[in-house]
This record gives structure tokens, sequence and C-alpha cells, in this order.
């Protein structure tokens, strides 16, 4: 508020001071039309017609100058709501037939609804707000320029020259006009039904321990960031059967390969996940109150880093990544499942990329390279042990 106070101080003692006039007709000699007779309030006429082009191309520069400080006011709101709700994550759907399932965020959906619709309230208010300080502000620069605000009485305009009314008129105008920034009330509007859909691309029921599933959505365009399609995953274990005191985690090894025109240029080898937040590639469990025989991993987001120094090299190759996910005994370390599933990414020539599902997803039957990732964690955090210190005592891990 202190910057437009000083501004606007500043704007009109120097930038929109009143036009000068010959002496003995300046603004403090301007006679009060309310109390002139005929022939004083003819020698106001004179002296406004004789001047008013001169007010009216002052009016008219500041008024520009005006409306684009308001405009970068307006600016500013919305790119600062813009981001607050660009950093809001979209609440994720399972689209199943089992309810425990596709209520599963059904929590989180509605305070998704209600944080929306709390900042698009804030937004309006503060946009209000500013609009409702600057118009007035319009009048002002104008009265200041024509010198009273008493100018008009008795005439048509509001300040005596309809030049000056129309420019300020019109900016009030185009001030309603730029205010208005409807995306962010078409966004109050989408949080309504706005979810990220996963469908079901595997499943396989284990007879007398339950349910192994895996869900993905359809790309979505510009979801991080622009000409950058995405994908959300999760995945999903139904006890039947298996008692429900038993922990069931899920972990994730992946590899990344570069291909062109069928030759490939770069493979990893399967490693542990890390993009999921861990060296171990464990996925993080979703909680959900009063549903102990459902077990949900976090949403996760496979993606390809845009950001990777000269990314653009790898323009115009094909970027795959094949996973293995295990649903894991956590107690014994025991491979009650595990799938092997792949996801493709199309860099451009242009650098834009689009994802799309490789291979279907199938159940890896033997498992060996996700036991021989595992055996070799156990190996390694057994050689952690350290040895008993001088003293004696207990093994620290």
């Amino acid at each position: 508020m202190a910057k437009w106070v000083v501004w606007m101080l500043l704007f009109l003692l120097i930038g929109c001071s009143s036009p000068n006039v010959p002496d003995g007709q300046g603004v403090a000699q301007v006679p009060d039309a309310k109390n002139v007779g005929e022939e004083e309030k003819a020698g106001t006429d004179s002296w406004r017609m004789r001047d008013k082009d001169k007010i009216t191309r002052e009016m008219e520069k500041c008024m520009r100058l005006f409306l684009g400080e308001a405009i970068d006011r307006f600016d500013d709101i919305h790119a600062r709501y813009q981001e607050e709700l660009a950093g809001l994550e979209v609440p994720p759907k399972i689209e199943a037939v089992e309810m425990e399932l596709s209520e599963f965020y059904s929590d989180r959906e509605e305070r998704y609804k209600a944080r929306v619709k709390a900042i698009v309230q804030r937004f309006s208010k503060e946009m209000d707000e500013t609009l409702g300080f600057l118009k007035p502000k319009v009048w002002d620069i104008a009265f200041e320029l024509v010198g009273s605000k008493d100018l008009g009485t008795g005439y048509d305009s509001r300040t005596g020259i309809d030049e000056v009314d129309d420019s300020a008129e019109a900016t009030l105008e185009l001030l309603e006009f730029r205010s208005r920034r409807d995306d962010i009330f078409d966004y109050g509007e989408r949080a309504e039904t706005e979810r990220v859909s996963m469908d079901r691309i595997y499943k396989n029921d284990l007879e007398g321990v339950g349910r192994f599933s895996i869900y993905a959505s359809d790309p979505m365009n510009d979801f991080f960031r622009k000409n950058e399609d995405a994908v959300a995953v999760t995945v999903a274990f139904q006890k039947k059967g298996l008692a429900l005191e038993v922990p069931v985690g899920f972990r994730q090894l992946v590899r990344e390969r570069i291909v062109r025109g069928g030759s490939t240029c770069f493979d990893s080898g399967f490693k542990w996940d890390e993009t999921l937040g861990n060296v171990k590639g464990s996925m993080i469990l979703e909680i959900r109150a009063g549903m102990p025989e459902v077990v949900v991993s976090k949403v996760f987001y496979p993606r390809i880093d845009m950001d990777y120094p000269d990314f653009e090299k790898f323009n115009d190759f094909t970027a795959v990544r094949d996973y293995k996910t295990a649903a894991i005994d956590t107690s014994t370390g025991e491979i009650l499942e595990c799938v092997s599933w792949q996801y493709k990414w199309s860099i451009s020539h242009f650098g834009s990329v689009s994802v799309a599902k490789g291979a279907p997803a199938v159940r890896d039957e033997n498992s060996e390279v996700m036991k021989a990732a595992l055996s070799q964690d156990a190996e390694a955090e057994g050689s952690q042990e350290q040895e008993p210190s001088e003293g004696g005592g207990s093994l620290s891990s």
C-alpha cells in the first residue's frame, strides 16, 4: 500500500501537474462555478475551452501510465494465486469396482476442494480491494488536472471537460476488464471434478493370500511442465486370506535404457528405484483408518529428467523404463508377487516428451532379479554390523 501512496503523490505532484496557464488564469484563480454570475461563468468557459486540449492530452498520458501500473499490480496478484493453485496436488482417484479402493482417496478430494475454494475466495477479495482502491484515484487525477472538484457543477460533465470525463470512464472500464482473471475462477469450478484417474493395468489373485494390482493414469499433457506428458501410478494389495497383522510393503527395481532405431545406446541394468524417495526402492504407503485389509502405495509419477545437462542430445531418441515391482511380507522378506511392466518416453526433434505404455504388465514368475537384489541388500546390511567395543556390550546396527 505504501508503494501506491508514494507513487500517487509523486504522480500527482510531478507527472500529472496542471498545465501552465497565463498569469492571472492559474488553477487557484478559477472561480467556483456554484457562486459565479453569468459573466464570470463565461470567463471560466473561455479558460476551459482554451486549455482543454492541453488538459485532455495530459489526462490521456496520465491514464496510460496509471493503467500500466494497475495492470502490473493485477498481474502480480494473479501470478501469486496461480502459483499457489499450481502447487496443490490434484487428488488421485483409483477407478475400481471395489469400494475400499474407489473411495480410498475421498477425504483427500474434499480437502483439495476446500483448499481451492479458499484460495479463489482470497484471490477475489484481494482483487476487489485493489480495484476499489484504484478506481477513485482515476477521478482524483482528473480533478487535479482541471483544478477543482466543483468545476463540473452546473455542466453536463463531471469535471467540466467532456474529453477528460471520457478518458476517466474509459480507464475505469479497462480497470474492470483487466482485473477479471477468469482462469482462477475456472480453476475453482474444475476442482469439483478434477482428479488424477488411474485405471487398472495389472491384477492377479493369489489364492488364500490376496489381490495384487497396479493402476496407472492416461498420459496427462503439461501436467508438471510444458511439452512434457506425465503419468501417475499406484500399487495396491488387498488381503484376502492373509492375516491382517502381516505387514505388506512394496519394493521396486528400474532399468533405464536409451534406444534409437532398434539399437540400445545406454542400459543402466536393474537397480533400486531411487525416485521413490529412498535408496532401497521402497514405496511410501498411504494409511487409511479403518482399512487394515488394504495396502496402497503413495502415487508416484515416472518421469525423465528434462533438466539433464545437454538434454537436447537425446532429441529423436526413446527413453525406456523397465520396472519390476514386488509385494513383500516385510516381516520375513518373502516375495508375495512380482510384476514386470514398462513405459516409454518419445523425445521429439524439438525436445517435447510424450509417454506411452510399453510392454504389458506381466507376472514375473521366478522373480530372480528381485530375489538377487533383496539378497544383496541382506548381505550389505549384515556387513554393516560393527565389532563389539573394547568394553564389551551389544552390537550396534
